[in-house]
This record gives structure tokens, C-alpha cells and sequence, in this order.
């Protein structure tokens, strides 16, 4: 039959759903031994399946008997808030999410040696570290002793909370578990949690040291988060009251309407365009690069760029510029770099 030919292959695309079919199936034929090693089988492949079953009416039958019903039945639970709880089922830990199965976490514990210590402590989020740890093997490595699954629930418990207790500070997990959350808390109609979305995207942008962690911004752009703002959020959220206003009066002449991106040609290369939209990158909190749309109706364009004193690196699409476009940007300390691409696009960058 078709179940035993998926199982037997060892597809992980329909793996743990093949084992979801097979406790039914040995069940109806009353194998009920094989029926229990199978739904032990799909939940240790993917403990997802757990809502699934209990949903399921077929499966009414099945949990009339006490060693069925035990394996979907939480040992530990933990309710953080309102919105999240944490169940213990056999080994793995599972993060419900507006009471919905959101992930099954992961491995908990890293090892940090007690001699360095100190050597952590300029690290401002979980994400810097474990980037760290993994460019450092030698130093941090994942630890080799056991814990027991409770003892792994009440640490996933304990760092939710304090999560939670720090109003959702996005530094105190990683950011794909932290902001995975609140995406779905505020997709889900949650007004503090929209507000605490961006905050901390905004926060996780612009931290103490000045600097954009590269991983962090490409996470965002990858996911997509961007779109969660309008382009006058993105101007007066992340630079000063005055780079803001240049870039709000420099994107009323240009044809395009802003988007955030990482280096604008690497924008391009991993496809971090948005479309209908042009880019501008920020570094230490100062516009850094920046595309603008030029033609000779909207050549007042250039007068703004003074307002950008970081400004570095500028990408010109142009459409009739007038001839004496290259004089006005040496004017502003621009350099010419021969470019070649297949759109119609000049590159200049600011002289040291």
C-alpha cells in the first residue's frame, strides 16, 4: 500500500505523515501494538501532528484506551500570559500560540566556559552570541552533558517568561522565535503586540553601539517585516529628525516610493527588492547608500542630498538628466565609478 512505500522510502517530506495514517489503519484491523508503535513514530517525527489527532474524529475509537490517550496528553504545562503556553508531551517541548501549536523548541543549552566569561559580555542579543559560537566553535560548543526533558521545558519556560516579564525584549531570544511571536500575535489582532513588533525591529536597527547587526537585517528583509511600515515610519524611526525630512522631501521628487534594504547591490544579488519601490541602507544610524530616480523635471532632487552627510555611495537612475549632472555632484564630492549594468543606472560615491 501507499503508506508502506513512503515509509519505506524514508521521504522526511511525507514521513511523519505516513505514520499519522498508520495508527488508524493497524487500529482498525485491531493490531493494536502496532498501532501505538506507529502514533509514537508520528509524534516523535513531528509532535505538531498532536492538535491534528485530537481533532481528528476518526481517531474518536482510538483514545478510548488509556495508552492512546496518555501520548497526547501533556505531562507539564506552563501558561506564560495570555497568549502563550508551553507543553511538555514525552521529550519535546511544544510553544502554543494563541492556544495553537506555534513550534516544538529546540536544543536549550549552550556551554560557556566559566574562565571567559567575561569575553561574552559585549554581546547585546542570544543572535550575536550564537553567531559568535559558531565562528568559535573551539570556545563555545554545544554542551555534551544531558538533561532531562523537564529539566529542558523549565528552561524553555524560564526564558519565555523572562521575555515575557521584559516586555517582549527581542534581544533575550533569537530573533526568528522572537519575532516570529509577535508577527503572529499582531497578525492576530493584537494591538501591544503591532506596537511591540516594531519597536523592536526599530530597537534591533538602532542599538546602543550605533551599528546594524548584518544577520539581524537580513533576517528582516528576508522575512518580509518591512512591509509592516510605511515608508515615514522607516525615515523617522531609524535616522535623525533632519536625515529623516531630507529623505521624506527627496522621495516627494523621486518616482519610486523607499524601502529599507541591506547594501544596496547586495539587495540585488539576494533579491531584497521590493517591488515598485527604491532603496536607501542605513549604517550607524546615518543614511549610507542611496538610489534616487533623476530626470530633468525632478533635478531639485540633488539639493537634498547635502542634508545626507554619510552618504557614501549613490545610485542614479536617470531618464533626459540634464548634461551638467556630473558637475552638480562633484559639486557635492561625488566621483563617477564606471558601472556596467542591464538597466539604466549610474554609480557615484562621496570622495573621503
Amino acid at each position: 500500500m501507499w503508506l508502506n512505500k513512503i515509509i519505506s522510502s524514508k521521504n522526511s517530506l511525507y514521513l511523519a505523515d505516513a505514520y499519522y495514517e498508520k495508527p488508524l489503519v493497524y487500529y482498525l484491523k485491531c493490531n493494536l501494538s502496532k498501532s501505538l508503535n506507529a502514533f509514537k513514530k508520528c509524534l516523535d517525527l513531528d509532535i505538531r501532528h498532536v492538535d491534528k489527532i485530537i481533532m481528528d474524529t476518526r481517531f474518536k475509537g482510538v483514545f478510548r484506551d488509556s495508552r492512546f490517550s496518555e501520548l497526547i496528553k501533556p505531562s507539564k504545562v506552563k501558561k506564560i500570559n495570555e497568549y502563550v503556553t508551553l507543553k511538555l508531551f514525552g521529550r519535546k517541548t511544544v510553544l502554543y500560540v494563541l492556544d495553537e501549536i506555534y513550534v516544538a523548541c529546540q536544543k536549550l543549552v549552550l556551554q560557556i566556559p566559566v574562565k571567559n566569561i567575561e569575553s561574552f559580555s559585549e554581546y547585546t542579543s542570544i543572535d550575536e552570541f550564537i553567531e559568535f559560537s559558531y565562528e568559535y566553535g573551539e570556545q563555545i560548543n554545544e554542551s555534551d552533558f544531558e538533561i532531562t526533558p523537564e529539566q529542558e521545558f523549565w528552561g524553555h519556560c524560564s526564558n519565555i517568561q523572562a521575555w515575557v516579564e521584559h516586555n517582549y525584549d527581542s534581544r533575550l531570544l533569537t530573533a526568528d522565535f522572537a519575532f516570529g511571536i509577535l508577527k503572529k500575535l499582531a497578525d492576530n489582532g493584537v494591538k501591544k503586540a503591532r506596537i511591540i513588533f516594531k519597536e523592536e525591529i526599530f530597537k534591533r536597527l538602532r542599538d546602543d553601539t550605533g551599528g546594524v547587526y548584518p544577520s539581524i537585517l537580513v533576517y528582516f528583509l528576508s522575512a518580509g517585516y518591512f512591509s509592516y511600515f510605511t515608508q515615514k515610519e522607516l525615515f523617522y524611526g531609524l535616522l535623525s529628525t533632519e536625515e529623516a525630512g531630507a529623505m521624506d522631501d527627496i522621495s516627494d521628487f523621486a518616482a519610486l516610493k523607499y524601502t529599507l534594504s541591506n547594501e544596496i547591490e547586495n539587495a540585488y544579488r539576494d533579491s531584497y527588492t521590493t517591488e515598485g519601490k527604491i532603496h536607501f541602507y542605513i549604517e550607524n544610524g546615518y543614511v549610507s547608500e542611496l538610489e534616487i530616480s533623476l530626470n530633468e523635471w525632478n533635478i531639485k532632487t540633488l539639493d537634498y542630498l547635502s542634508l545626507l552627510p554619510r552618504l557614501n555611495r549613490l545610485y542614479i537612475y536617470y531618464s533626459h538628466a540634464p548634461k551638467d549632472i556630473g558637475e552638480r555632484l562633484q559639486e557635492l564630492g561625488f566621483e563617477f565609478i564606471p558601472y556596467y549594468s542591464h538597466d539604466s543606472r549610474l554609480v557615484y560615491y562621496k570622495r573621503n
